[in-house]
């Protein structure tokens, strides 16, 4: 604005310097000298203000940083910056005449989002978020209007003729816009200009891998081939902890697989749970799994997002386990990806097996994340996926009680249990079971002794979940 403002004030000096010199006639008559002196001296004056104004044009031109962003765009022509209309800090991009758009842009990689509960590490989640909030609840999702450019989700999220919110994954950041019509009719057209800009800038300086290519993991400290499309490799922090996460960019469905080493011994054939136990539904056999891989699936489409997530496993020799965790927007994982993910989870299962052939066991990274916490059941009657049962060395078999054995009483009582460091069962909360079984069994389990939990060689303190069976005979 302030740049406008400067040539507005050029463009008037030199309006007003034009206006004296049309009248030049009343001037009096001097010497040729004085005339020539002062007609260079107008020339000279004249070819300040014109290279002044030169520079203020050329500035207009230059790029500027979206408010809020790490992202440059040369502003399009009748678009400037001002207040948020949402109340936030952050400045917005506006359409200077009618329709009156505003449009707020958010990205990831400067860890700032204009609403704190708008997380932008996924446009599934962004896109999920905004359809919880108050507002979202008269919001529907629409397929993408052409006035958003290809690079972004196909899925956006818009109360007619007021709001919508796209969002583009370019890898190392997501870029979420929210557009906002503050006055005067639709015109989605005069956004097509600025929201091109938005993605070449998000897109710009990225290194995308396709095949035959391999994208490098930092943590786990290995290459990986790259499927059909274009991929990129990038650190990424969820309830796993820390990991390397591999997306692709550019697709029809926004697609990342966060492969990891899980910290503690087990097998896959532990996670192998009744889905009636448990908030993931229980696929077997899907046709997005790699044939080294263990044939279950565990499914979820966590709230508020709008995406899809599956873990799957795969024992590796070492005794742990090999994770991936695979997340596709919407609301499955569409069949036309299913070759795409196979052929990356073998890829990934190859470097892995290479890695530990080649380096030793020891050279795998394991994720340094605690056990997850089994929550309580939820309305649907399911409890969160655990990790496996810690290695249980001592078990005290459960007293059945006399009142549940006369009334032919059975079934499992369900705990959520803290393991302490040195293995013993710090405390108890209780998940599921007949109240006549529950006491009998945390009277058990208080005198369970498991394996100490090593994370990183440091014993920790876990949770876990510990099953009680009462069966009559």
């Amino acid at each position: 604005m302030l740049l406008h403002a400067d040539c507005t004030v050029r463009s008037r000096k030199l309006q007003n310097w034009l206006a004296i010199q049309s009248h030049s006639d009343i001037i009096p008559k001097q010497s040729a000298m004085n005339r020539t002196i002062r007609s260079s001296a107008a020339f000279g004056i004249l070819l300040i203000l014109f290279l002044a104004l030169g520079r203020c044009v050329s500035c207009a031109a230059d790029k500027i940083t979206i408010p809020g962003t790490s992202l440059r765009i040369e502003l399009p022509a009748g678009w400037s910056i001002g207040p948020s209309p949402f109340g936030f800090k952050t400045d917005v991009l506006w359409h200077d005449a009618s329709p009156r758009y505003a449009v707020q842009v958010g990205d990831s990689s400067t860890n700032v989002s204009p609403d704190p509960r708008l997380s932008i590490s996924s446009c599934g989640v962004l896109l999920g978020v905004m359809l919880s909030t108050e507002a979202g609840k008269a919001a529907n999702r629409i397929a993408r209007p052409a006035s958003f450019p290809g690079t972004f989700d196909d899925l956006v999220v818009e109360i007619p003729n007021k709001l919508s919110l796209g969002c583009l994954n370019a890898g190392s950041r997501v870029v979420g816009v929210t557009i906002y019509l503050k006055e005067g009719q639709p015109h989605p057209e005069l956004l097509t200009t600025v929201l091109q800009r938005i993605s070449d800038a998000a897109f710009e300086g990225q290194n995308f891998v396709e095949p035959p290519g391999s994208v490098h993991l930092r943590l786990l400290n290995l290459d990986v081939p790259v499927p059909e499309g274009k991929w990129t490799a990038q650190e990424n922090t969820n309830s796993w902890g820390h990991n390397d996460m591999i997306s692709r960019v550019m697709g029809r469905e926004e697609l990342s697989v966060t492969p990891f080493v899980f910290p503690y011994p087990g097998s896959c054939a532990a996670l192998g749970v009744s889905d009636e136990h448990i908030a993931a539904k229980v696929v077997q056999h899907p046709g997005y799994l790699g044939a080294s891989w263990s044939p279950t699936a565990y499914v979820q489409s966590p709230s508020p997002g709008i995406f899809v997530q599956a873990m799957v496993c795969r024992d590796i020799p070492s005794g742990k386990m090999l994770m991936a965790q695979i997340m596709e927007g919407g609301t499955a994982i569409v069949e036309s990806d299913y070759a795409v993910v196979s052929a990356l989870l073998e890829n990934i299962a190859t470097a892995v097996e290479r890695k530990m052939q080649t380096e030793g066991p020891a050279s795998l990274r394991v994720a340094a994340v605690p056990m997850p916490a089994a929550n309580q059941a939820s309305s649907n009657g399911r409890v969160a996926l655990s990790a496996p049962p810690a290695e249980l060395v001592t078990q005290v078999p459960p007293v059945y009680p006399p009142l549940a054995r006369q009334a032919r009483i059975q079934g499992p009582v369900v705990l959520k249990a803290v393991i302490a460091p040195d293995g013993s069962v710090e405390s108890l909360e209780l998940i599921s079971g007949h109240p006549l079984l529950v006491n009998a069994a945390m009277d058990a389990a208080k005198q369970w002794h498991y394996k100490p939990y090593l994370i990183n060689g440091v014993p920790a303190e876990v949770q876990t979940t510990i099953t009680v069976n009462f069966q009559l005979e």
